[in-house]
């Protein structure tokens, strides 16, 4: 696990925004690239000085060589008077720089600083924050987020999915288990191999960032096996005790979907479409 928070009074919940996938200095990058068309969006008494300097800021990412004035002005339509006034002022700011005076302008300094404050700012935990405490409220649960990387999630998925295909065969086809929806084999061992992959891909050894023992990790296993054991013993023999727990024959050669559910699983059986 490259990346990986386990905590008790806050809950962290994976919310995808693509930002995460990025370099800090990449998020103000692709923002300032946007800006091609940003009067067309701009609401009407918009600061116009504002709008030029966020268009030189993208076209200066957007260019792969530091640029001129004058080709910033050809590029933006104003004029290179305008365009010059901007420049000069944002390069006081550090937005924009220059390697000696007359070379031609390139993002300055404090539009990496902005960057790193932006990429702080839409953090991976820091942006699930609300979300981790509500779902830490509802469940009353410590929550553990880890997110597999490179090869580590490779390995993980490809075991779950061999683990899920291997056992459904087998329960549906020679232990003769209606289990259609595979919840036994994808639920129980697909997440037992889960809870266990954590203390293996998460251990520095392996290149993860640490704080998770794979004992520990065996333990918290074990015991939410035990107790799923006991409790399904539990309910279904009480269940039981009260009625039938299987179906008749002729409920089973239909299938619990049909015969319980109303649903139909093959549409060629379907009659009323």
């Amino acid at each position: 696990m490259r990346y990986s928070v386990s905590v008790r009074d806050t809950v962290v919940t994976g919310k995808k925004r693509d930002i995460y996938w990025l370099k800090p200095y990449d998020h103000l990058l692709i923002a300032l690239s946007m800006t091609d068309h940003i009067e067309d969006t701009l609401p009407a008494g918009s600061n116009q000085s504002v709008t030029i300097s966020a268009r030189i800021l993208g076209e200066l990412a957007s260019s792969a060589n530091p640029l001129g004035v004058s080709e910033i002005a050809r590029r933006l339509g104003e004029s290179k008077a305008r365009v010059f006034r901007h420049l000069a002022t944002m390069k006081q700011c550090g937005l924009v720089s220059q390697e000696n005076a007359g070379d031609a302008y390139q993002l300055g300094w404090n539009i990496y600083r902005l960057g790193v404050a932006a990429a702080n700012q839409f953090g991976l935990t820091r942006v699930a924050q609300r979300h981790m405490t509500k779902l830490r409220d509802n469940t009353q649960e410590t929550i553990a987020l880890a997110i597999p990387a490179s090869g580590d999630a490779l390995v993980v998925g490809s075991v779950a999915g061999a683990l899920f295909v291997v056992m459904f065969t087998l329960t549906q086809n020679r232990w003769k288990i209606d289990d259609v929806l595979g919840v036994w084999p994808l639920h129980g061992l697909c997440g037992t191999w889960g809870g266990i992959a954590a203390g293996i891909f998460g251990s520095q050894a392996l290149g993860g960032l640490g704080g998770v023992s794979l004992s520990a990790q065996l333990l918290g296993t074990a015991m939410g096996v035990l107790w799923a054991v006991i409790a399904g013993f539990a309910v279904y023999g009480l269940i039981k005790s009260v009625t039938s727990l299987r179906l008749t024959q002729e409920e089973e050669f239909e299938g619990a979907d049909l015969s319980l559910h109303r649903i139909g699983a093959t549409p060629d059986r379907e009659v009323n479409w």
